[in-house]
């Protein structure tokens, strides 16, 4: 999967990539950080062409690239509030009264 960095604010960690996915581009916008050998992206935002455009495998395969390019055992993501679409203000795939637990990929 092609993915790029395309803006990144080293002060603040902001980072704005694009990916290409199945059908079509997929911004992502997040807090970035680098350990020795993992890559968090934190409080991450995305957006596709549209509801259902893209799927965990497609996070997984964007992970896998970003991994890579970045020289990171792993990559852990965490999910931002949702600011459109159903559901505005809940967190990604939570329930009610729990912590959402963090996506970790393994790079390979």
């Amino acid at each position: 999967m092609d993915v790029s960095i395309v803006e990144y604010e080293k002060a603040t960690g902001a980072v704005f990539i694009i990916a290409k996915g199945k059908q079509g581009d997929i911004e992502i916008i997040a807090e970035m950080l680098t350990t020795t050998y993992c890559l968090i992206l934190y409080q991450l935002h995305i957006q596709g062409t549209g509801a259902g455009s893209s799927s965990i495998s497609e996070l997984r395969a964007m992970a896998q690239t970003l991994g890579k390019q970045q020289k990171v055992r792993e990559v852990i993501v965490f999910g931002a509030r949702r600011v459109t679409g159903s559901s505005v203000g809940m967190q990604a795939k939570s329930a009610k009264g729990k912590v959402p637990k963090p996506l970790v990929f393994k790079i390979e």
